[in-house]
């Protein structure tokens, strides 16, 4: 391993010279997708979908079960209107035609296959979790083998949903292919060269609110558990360590491998270093994590992206010019193309609004509380209570957004060039969740409720998938779909 260590010397010794150049300002977004067949159900056809869509102008991939695929979006420009693709539009209206377009193409290429964008697919059930419905990708069964050889075969699943109105799921696996019921937005957001560390630390200030203004995940396996159920399943799956490492008193103790993170960084490299310190041994020989032309630092890239955090670094040598950016990787995958380019610009424009001054930030709110309040925000979405200085004990994730934060937000998307337009319809749709309580998680319960009252758990789901679907296609934000249980449903 001392290649490793070689590598993360080489890498300070790399920005400690001045060897990183400024990011070239461009936002990249990736988006994972179910896929399902008429009546709402997992379809195991990836393979498929992809054959047919071959020669059409969408990068779509394969992702690690056949009912999965993922769209990559080409990077574009923060700043200006008309560079980000010829016809006059800006990123954010760059990123939900696009994102529109792909679920469009999906859904229609083949008959019988939809494509659908939300956290967690309601209507899966155990037979579609089977190693059966993996991917047939090497890496993805090298990655299945190795976590499991780690767990002794299989996965004590448990997640308790009760303190937040739900249920409880509890569950023993055999393979990790569970992972593939939650689906995310990730966020890149390139970085000038010596603002790494201020833009970290502020993404991971902020993830809370993200995670409740864009919670999508409330159901998984017929369960209603936690409103961004994302964060405890790939917590409990991606997890290697021993029983004395996984007990909290133990002098021993470690975090998951999927985590929040320890502390606020003061340099790019801390994070590279405290992978090694607490996950010594890569998962897979080649998880794919170093693009570009890496040059030294290969072996650690490959064991940087077999740590997943919520907010990851990014080191990317593209002809010669080496970066860091941030890979924001806590939003679910949104009920529409307006929600994604919503959430995308309050990630940036919180971001850019508080990096210039996050130290003043971090001095005031302990790494715990972002912690915490991280964990809040995913049980229970915007009617978190979440602590942030200047608020007096808490104040739910709704109320800090609304009085505080989106107006951080669009000084921040002005600071990064974004077109004042686009930033503002964004930012609008981010207010109406905020202001009156309804996110995608808050839909699904409420329809799912709806449902029950005439149809059992397994009927619900199926019929709560397809109104969904239907309300996903018109585009219209999810705060103003009509609501279930109110008189405009």
């Amino acid at each position: 391993m001392a290649r490793l260590d070689d590598e993360l010397a080489h890498l300070r010794a790399l920005v400690d010279a001045g060897g990183l150049v400024d990011g070239d300002g461009l936002l990249g977004v990736e988006l994972e997708l179910h896929l399902v067949d008429e009546h709402g159900r997992p379809s195991w056809s990836n393979d498929t979908l992809l054959a047919a869509l071959a020669e059409h102008d969408v990068d779509l991939q394969t992702e690690l079960a056949r009912f999965n695929v993922e769209l990559n979006l080409p990077p574009v420009p923060l700043a200006g209107d008309g560079r980000t693709g010829g016809d006059g539009a800006g990123p954010l209206a760059t990123v939900r035609t696009a994102i529109g377009r792909a679920i469009g193409a999906a859904s229609s290429a083949v008959a019988g296959i939809g494509a659908v964008s939300v956290g967690t697919l309601p209507t899966l059930g155990p037979a579609d979790v089977t190693a059966a419905a993996m991917s047939d990708r090497g890496r993805y069964q090298q990655l299945d083998a190795s976590i499991m050889r780690a767990r002794g075969g299989e996965i004590a699943l448990d997640i308790d949903g009760r303190d937040a109105g739900g249920e409880r799921l509890t569950a023993t696996l055999d393979t990790i292919l569970l992972e593939a019921a939650a689906t995310s937005l990730q966020v890149h957001l390139d970085l000038p060269a010596d603002g790494f560390a201020a833009a970290w630390n502020a993404a991971q200030a902020v993830a809370a609110v993200q995670v409740a203004v864009a919670a999508n995940a409330p159901v998984l396996l017929g369960r209603t558990l936690w409103h961004e159920t994302r964060v405890p399943l790939f917590e409990q799956l991606i997890d290697v360590r021993s029983a004395a490492q996984r007990d909290p008193t133990s002098a021993v103790a470690l975090p998951p491998r999927v985590w929040f993170g320890g502390r606020w960084i003061e340099h790019p490299a801390d994070l590279f270093a405290e992978n090694l310190t607490l996950f010594r041994q890569p998962l897979v020989d080649d998880d794919g994590a170093a693009d570009g032309s890496v040059g030294d630092l290969a072996a650690l890239l490959r064991h940087n992206g077999t740590v997943w955090r919520w907010n990851r670094p990014v080191y990317a040598a593209n002809a010669g010019r080496p970066t860091l950016r941030i890979e924001n990787r806590v939003l679910s995958a949104p009920p529409t193309a307006a929600d994604a380019a919503a959430d995308v610009a309050l990630f940036v424009g919180l971001v850019t609004g508080l990096a210039a001054d996050v130290d003043a930030l971090t001095d005031r709110l302990p790494f715990a509380d972002a912690d915490a309040n991280f964990r809040a925000a995913a049980r229970h979405g915007l009617a978190a209570e979440l602590r942030w200085p200047g608020v007096r004990g808490t104040a739910t994730a709704g109320e800090l957004l609304a009085d505080r934060l989106i107006e951080v937000a669009a000084d921040g998307l002005a600071t990064a060039g974004v077109p004042a337009d686009e930033a503002g319809a964004a930012l609008d749709v981010i207010a109406g969740r905020a202001s009156e309580g309804r996110n995608g998680a808050a839909w699904q319960l409420a329809a799912l409720a709806e449902e029950e009252v005439h149809h059992d758990r397994t009927t619900a789901l199926e019929r709560m998938l397809l109104r969904y679907r239907d309300l996903q296609a018109a585009g219209e934000p999810v705060h103003r779909w009509p609501w279930p249980g109110t008189r405009t449903a």
